[in-house]
Formats: C-alpha cells, structure tokens, sequence
C-alpha cells in the first residue's frame, strides 16, 4: 500500500469514527474580530494526533485584491484582456492563466503505483456549482484529487476522443506532447516542480496557457506538519478585514509537508457573513479532546484588507470538524464546530472539487463529500 492509499484508508476510518446570507455593515464585522482576539499571536494547528499536534506556518502575499464588494464568487488575478476574460490557478508553487469560463474537475493521480483516473472530467462550472448533465463543457482545470472512489487507469483516458479542453496541475503524466487524435494534443510541461498538462485542439491556446505558469504568490506553496510551531509573521489586528485568502492545503504522506492545491479570495460580503457567524459560533472547545484521528487536507482562511494586509488566520479541519480561531493551545486546539453557515461564504469557486470535506451530509453542497 501507497502512503498516499494508506493515508486515505486512515483518513475514512477516522471520518467513520467521528461520524443560508445578508449583508452586515463594518461594525458588525470589528465586534466579531473583537469576540476572537483572545488569542496568542501566530500558531496555527493542524491535527496529527491528540498526542502530537501538528502546526502549519503560513504568510500570504497577495498579487490582487477584490474589485467586487458584494460578490460571493473567488476573486483570483481576475482580468481583461483583448480576446475575452481570465482567472488564475494556483498549484504548489505555480500559477497558470486559464479562461475564466472554464469549471473545475479531477487530472490523473497515481496510487498503488499506477496512475489512475478517479473522474479525470469536468465536476463544476466556473462559479463552483455542479455540473449537470444539460450543462455544456466549454473546459475545465483538473487536479489529481481523487473525486470518486470509481477509478481506472490513466491509459484509457487516451483511447476515448477528446473534445473538452483542459489544465491538470500537478497530474502524473510525462513530459511531451501526445496527439489525441481530430487535432487535439495533450502537452506536458514541468513548473516549479510540479506538472502542467494542456490538452487542446486550439495550438495559440495551448501555448498562451504554457507560457503564462510562473511561480505562485498567493498563499505559501508549502508548509511544515511537525508540531507546535510559532509563526514569525506580525498580524495587523486592529485593522478591518476587507477578503479572505482561502488556500487550501493537503498532504500525499504521514508526516509529511502540506502541499498547496488550491488559492482564492472572497470579497468584502463574503467576509462579513463569515465574521458574522464566526461572532454567532460560541466559544471554542474541544471537539475531539481524546480522539487520536489523522488529517491530510486544511483550510487556511487568511482575513485581509484591501493592501494585503493580514489581519488574521484561521484554520478549518476537517476529520474532526471545526474551525481554529484561536490556535494558542501547545497540547491540542480549540475549534467552533463545522457548520454550513461558517463554510458557505469561502467554500467556492474550485474549493467543492479540491476538499473532501467531513463525513456530514450537508458537506456534499460545499465540498467533494466522503468517499467509500
């Protein structure tokens, strides 16, 4: 068994143990950062086990920020150019331009030493919803996150023709270009260490998306899963948040760094409804105080203002539901439990196809939902 195979079959067995929005003004917004400062600056923990708290350092450096106060969609690099509108992705330690109409969905991902396709096709449509079966495919951005617990091998994927266009970052595909036949060619190119694959009939698309992956700057491409660990970065807490960076990160092995699969950012209505509920959770607590549980995905949720600034970092778990508002604790963490309310103003854009979520059937509306 793989570790990353290994990982998941932890992962489930510690889920199977454990098994809507108005606009609010700023003031609303500085008494809910008011009710969670009570906290020591800059420790953030991720659940290893109850014995051996992990903790993630994370800093931001934000290249854009939100144009859109009221909108509920992630606002990520967002531009215009000539020919129409794009967005940009974010894997590790690269980001790629792609056509903003394009959704989200699955790229192949090797597991038990083959490489698998576990729904390597479009999931969502650009703003995050499900993709339903009237709905046209106009493209979409794959990552190698296991969207069903259906598989096959990666091989087939070549056998069938292609007409949709896609971008699979960090997929395990070789280098070079493939032809798939009707003049769509599949071409793979190494970033910052990670893979970016192409797959088009249009040759000026294809190279325009290559040419644009650099290094990421949204969130920290990787963090460390080792235990308590002070962060060194100041945070601003006097200052009011205006978006969220919302970077998600997971881990393919047990003890292993927390790589980044997925960066966004939430506007301003989006940030008050989740300070608000964040004001109307109720004080942090142990949610799982004995439980020795294993985690492979988080969500760092950064609260910023319009310059960058970070105001604050909060941490959503997810094998043992809750989010870590105050992350001060070197024996375990405080959370306030996991609920639609909290996650509904983040979870967007790609984040329903990139984090499984808790075993909990409202989870299914926000996240890939549990598998098996």
């Amino acid at each position: 068994m793989t570790d990353d195979a290994e990982l998941e079959g932890l992962m489930r067995a510690g889920l199977e143990r454990r098994a809507d929005d108005a606009d609010v003004t700023a003031p609303v917004a500085g008494r809910a950062r008011a009710a969670v400062r009570r906290r020591h600056r800059g420790r953030i923990v991720v659940g290893l086990a109850a014995a051996s708290v992990a903790a993630v350092v994370v800093t931001a450096a934000l290249s854009s920020t939100p144009t859109d106060d009221t909108s509920e969609t992630p606002i990520v690099e967002d531009r215009t150019v000539a020919d129409g509108e794009w967005r940009t992705e974010y894997w590790a330690d690269m980001r790629v331009d792609v056509p903003a109409e394009w959704g989200y969905g699955g790229a192949p991902m090797q597991s038990g030493g083959e490489v698998l396709s576990c729904f390597s096709e479009q999931m969502l449509t650009a703003d995050g919803q499900r993709l339903r079966n009237d709905q046209v495919q106009v493209g979409y951005v794959g990552r190698p996150i296991a969207l069903t617990d259906v598989c096959e091998m990666y091989k087939h994927h070549a056998l069938e023709p292609q007409t949709v266009p896609y971008v699979w970052l960090g997929a395990e595909v070789e280098i070079g270009s493939v032809d798939l036949g009707d003049g769509f060619v599949q071409e793979t190119v190494e970033v910052n260490g990670s893979m970016l694959t192409v797959g088009t009939d249009d040759p000026a698309l294809r190279r325009r998306i290559i040419d644009s992956a650099r290094g990421g700057e949204m969130c920290l491409s990787e963090v460390e899963v080792q235990g308590s660990i002070e962060h060194d970065g100041s945070l601003a807490e006097d200052l009011e948040p205006t978006s969220i960076t919302v970077c998600a990160y997971r881990t393919e092995e047990i003890g292993g760094n927390a790589t980044l699969s997925y960066a966004g950012l939430v506007g301003r209505k989006a940030t008050n409804d989740y300070l608000r509920e964040v004001e109307q959770a109720g004080r942090p607590a142990d949610q799982c105080p004995t439980s020795d549980y294993v985690e492979g995905e988080w969500v760092v949720l950064e609260l910023t203002t319009d310059d960058g600034t970070v105001t604050d970092r909060h941490v959503a778990h997810f094998v043992c539901p809750g989010i870590d508002l105050d992350a001060d604790s070197l024996g375990g963490f405080k959370t306030v439990p996991l609920t639609p309310e909290l996650v509904r103003p983040w979870a967007v854009g790609g984040i329903p196809a990139v984090i499984h979520g808790p075993s909990t059937q409202w989870a299914y509306d926000y996240f890939i939902g549990a598998q098996g």
